[in-house]
């Protein structure tokens, strides 16, 4: 069973799930730019009108991906009792194990996610939702970690980690060896920096920047 179906009451939801399923092993195949809305509804053999009752455009599909997988990894990430490299090394290693089984879908995105302008783009008005997420869960981190640094640094763990998403996803190591070493060296750094004095007031300035630059245009 595909790990984003779930067990549903209506058959319009299950509707709406063999479109995401069908358009994610597209975007696979084929490239995201490649594949169209009919291609998807060609291939889930559902018509265009009813495709379109479910999602107008083809980035609603990506967003919903987006979403599903910030759900799966809050539903399931287990923060330790510990630091705050520790807990948020938790955190990172459940995030690229739920992502793992669609690293090609998001290979095939990354153009699309790296684009400023673009509706699919990290830190784009159309991801807020899942970005507020993600942010919440570096907040978890911080917020019962010992030592528990300034709430500001909370921005700059997330920002860490969307670097590291992008590192992950050129990461040719078996088994994704490189971006495990990547979270073990950062997590401990991460510890020197949060024990060294008046770090503090540099970690705030860092992350003020990165959440200025996350939140939605005016």
């Amino acid at each position: 069973m595909n790990m984003f179906t779930f067990v549903t009451s209506t058959k319009g939801e299950q509707t709406r799930q063999r479109i995401v399923d069908t358009a994610l092993g597209l975007f696979e195949r084929r490239g995201y730019a490649e594949t169209t809305l009919r291609d998807i509804a060609d291939a889930a053999h559902i018509s265009i009108g009813l495709t379109y009752r479910y999602f107008r455009r083809k980035e609603e599909l990506v967003l919903a991906l987006y979403e599903q997988l910030s759900l799966e990894v809050a539903d399931t990430v287990k923060l330790p009792a510990g630091t705050v490299g520790q807990r948020w090394a938790a955190l990172e290693s459940t995030r690229f194990k739920v992502l793992a089984p669609h690293r090609r879908t998001l290979l095939a995105l990354v153009q699309a996610a790296l684009d400023p302008e673009g509706a699919l783009g990290v830190m784009s008005p159309a991801t807020v939702r899942v970005r507020e997420r993600w942010r919440a869960l570096h907040r978890a981190v911080t917020e019962g970690a010992k030592g528990q640094p300034p709430a500001a640094f909370a921005d700059l763990l997330y920002a860490i980690d969307l670097m590291l998403v992008i590192f992950w996803t050129q990461d040719r190591t078996a088994n994704a060896r490189a971006t495990r070493e990547a979270i073990e060296r950062i997590a401990k750094l991460v510890d020197v920096v949060v024990a060294f004095p008046g770090a503090a007031g540099a970690i705030a300035e860092l992350a003020g920047t990165f959440h200025k630059l996350s939140r939605k245009p005016s």
